[in-house]
């Protein structure tokens, strides 16, 4: 983007402006936000003029950004053009997890399994013991009667889409929804 800022030293992220001049508080608003500038070289260039770095790349995070390329202008315009490249490295993690399948699952004989449980010995247990016995009866019969399916787990996640880029995109579909309806 073109910010007309043309006494900025970005090398060193001064203005030779004083602290109300809206250079100055550009860098403080840049500071403030924990924001990057990526552009170091000159991108405008008119003759008899000294060459600023007017065309700007603004992250919060420069580890997206690969690379900045300088490219030739285009038609008659005094700037370059800016080519940028992202890191959008997307990481595949496979998992496996097994899982109960309980929409096949033969709850009749489940049902018979848990019947045929002799549940009077729980009488001569304390708490700790029958509650033991409980679930075992219940685990087995589920190992039996329930089949485990396996499933993959793959998450497909680009490394800048990050939960605070998500909720600004949701903000974003949130704001242009209301936009149309009025």
């Amino acid at each position: 983007m073109d910010f007309n800022f043309p006494n900025i030293n970005w090398t060193d992220w001064t203005t030779p402006h004083g602290i109300i001049h809206r250079e100055f508080l550009f860098l403080e608003c840049l500071r403030d936000n924990f924001l990057y500038q990526l552009v170091d070289d000159p991108t405008r260039y008119r003759h008899g003029q000294a060459s600023n770095v007017l065309d700007l790349v603004i992250v919060d995070n420069p580890e997206f950004v690969q690379n900045v390329n300088l490219c030739s202008n285009l038609g008659a315009s005094d700037h370059v053009a800016l080519e940028i490249i992202l890191d959008s490295t997307i990481i595949k993690s496979e998992e496996t997890v097994q899982k109960r399948n309980y929409f096949r699952g033969d709850y009749g004989l489940l049902r018979d399994k848990l019947r045929s449980v002799k549940w009077d010995s729980l009488k001569n247990m304390n708490v700790e013991e029958g509650y033991s016995l409980f679930l075992n009866e219940i685990n087995n019969a589920v190992e039996m009667c329930i089949p485990i399916v396996k499933k993959s787990m793959q998450k497909k996640n680009n490394k800048w889409m990050t939960k605070d880029c998500k909720t600004c995109i949701r903000k974003k579909r949130k704001a242009w929804r209301n936009y149309i309806h009025y």
